[in-house]
């Protein structure tokens, strides 16, 4: 499977992943659609809460993002997101204290009002139990919010907005191609 960074300085690098890679990369269609939406991502703090390849943060970065942070839990993503890692900072002379990767789940701790956080959230899309746990640590939080999922493995964007109502307040755009979709949302 090939993952590439599509633009900033890192563009046309692509993400080394295992050879039977489960986790779902994001569209590249839904993808570049957000980071053309948002061209400057300096002084950004992104985080990626279930980070998989890291395509998303390491897009972030490679545009700029002030620093990204991985969360990932399963072994063969971490080392691959620690091999991309090194790749990156060596081959385009990227600081590596901008990337932090997190062996454990997203936890309130990592909330700061007084930085400007933009968190990335794909979970594994049968596992809803995790859209609901991030949900209800960051509907106090301030940032943008980009939630991904699959109406036809998730519930739908119309039900997820409805779900999650403080969603609607900083509602900008749903993204949509085929049932993926990705909401994105300013928190304040």
């Amino acid at each position: 499977m090939s993952i590439k960074i599509l633009g900033g300085v890192a563009k046309g690098f692509k993400l080394e992943t295992p050879k039977n890679f489960i986790a779902k990369p994001t569209l590249s269609l839904l993808k570049r659609k957000i980071f053309d939406r948002i061209q400057s991502w300096e002084g950004v703090h992104f985080l990626d809460l279930y980070a998989g390849s890291g395509s998303v943060g390491f897009e972030a970065l490679s545009r700029g993002a002030e620093k990204v942070t991985f969360f990932e839990i399963d072994n063969k993503c971490i080392q691959f997101l620690k091999k991309n890692k090194n790749i990156l900072c060596e081959k385009y002379d990227l600081d590596e204290k901008k990337i932090e990767i997190v062996t454990h789940s997203f936890q309130e701790k990592y909330l700061d009002p007084l930085k400007n956080q933009a968190f990335y959230i794909d979970p594994p899309f049968t596992e809803q139990n995790l859209y609901i746990k991030s949900m209800e640590i960051l509907k106090n939080s301030k940032g943008s919010l980009f939630i991904e999922g699959d109406s036809t493995k998730t519930i739908d964007s119309v039900q997820f907005l409805y779900q999650f109502k403080f969603l609607n307040d900083g509602l900008i755009k749903i993204y949509k191609k085929g049932s993926h979709f990705i909401i994105y949302s300013v928190l304040e």
